[in-house]
């Protein structure tokens, strides 16, 4: 439905209120417009979109989806510049008669086919109501629990020395022997590693912050962090660490063990996972049944006349 940020689109206007108030009141707020089909909320050129197709365009996409983009002013502006530059296209394409075609006219007919019989299947093959019940949620809860693993995650702080790509041995060794100096500094008693980071880190981002590098999911982290991490305790340090990024010094602070989110949490998710995969299975089941009842029958001998 969306589409990467557009930035060079000109001509595109977008009243100010629309993307500035808090989605949610500014969405309930545009009834007191009135007629919606006369309210124009953007332009691109000559071409104008309303309230009312963009209301359309909206309701016709999953729930979780509009809320998204209703509740973000970014993605609501770039949702109206693609519907934009979709009309100017369908009207440069109108102008050039390219509807005539035949090729676009036979390409047109088989997508309005496929949209009314893609519909009429989803009616005839949508779960029945009250499915699933809370029995099937459930034990698809328990089949699926790996599906809703949070990993382990570990706070960690670092003091990091770059290596220059293509770096000879001895320049490494430099590195690697600053490193082994600023571990016996962080590892003295009395030791604040936070200044130590500050003053000597060159990974920017965590230097500022004293080296702290924050909570991080455990198979995010590099090899080489992980395997110096191994037995560690909360308030250890370690190094130096080579990666193949540079030299790290690691102090643990804390450990958050792997565990699972609960049940309630993802209910709604299991729900509509058991929901779209009974109506693949009626899918199959209602095709199936239309075939036994009515077997295709092939002419292979007419055939011959393709081309």
């Amino acid at each position: 439905m969306m589409i990467p940020r557009m930035r060079a689109l000109a001509g595109i206007f977008l009243l100010g209120w629309l993307v500035t108030m808090p989605a949610g009141k500014a969405w309930a707020g545009w009834d007191f417009l009135g007629d919606n089909d006369q309210v124009v909320v953007a332009t691109m050129g000559r071409v104008e979109l309303t309230l009312a197709e963009l209301q359309r365009v909206l309701d016709h996409a999953p729930a979780q989806v509009k809320a998204q983009v209703v509740g973000d002013p970014e993605q609501l502006r770039q949702v109206i510049e693609e519907e934009l530059l979709k009309k100017v296209l369908l009207s440069q394409a109108k102008e050039a008669d390219w509807q005539r075609r035949d090729e676009v006219k036979y390409l047109m007919e088989r997508a309005q086919n496929q949209v009314l019989m893609d519909h009429y299947v989803a009616s005839q093959t949508e779960p029945a109501p009250g499915f699933p019940d809370e029995a099937r949620i459930k034990n698809s809860y328990k089949k699926n629990l790996e599906r809703f693993r949070v990993p382990a995650k570990v706070h960690i702080a670092q003091i990091y020395l770059a290596v220059k790509p293509g770096a000879d041995k001895k320049n490494r060794q430099k590195v690697i022997q600053a490193a082994q100096k600023l571990l016996r500094q962080a590892q003295a008693q009395g030791a604040d590693f936070a200044s130590l980071a500050k003053s000597h880190s060159q990974h920017q981002p965590s230097a500022g912050e004293g080296g702290d590098m924050g909570w991080v999911a455990f198979p995010n982290l590099l090899p080489e962090i992980k395997r110096s991490l191994d037995g560690m305790k909360p308030g250890e340090i370690k190094g130096p660490v080579a990666s193949s990024q540079g030299v790290h010094i690691i102090k643990l602070l804390g450990v958050q063990k792997a565990t699972y989110h609960p049940y309630k949490e993802v209910r709604s998710t299991l729900v509509k996972l058991l929901k779209r995969q009974k109506t693949r299975e009626n899918k199959r089941n209602y095709l199936k049944k239309m075939k036994k009842n009515d077997p295709v029958s092939v002419f292979h001998d007419r055939l011959d006349a393709l081309k």
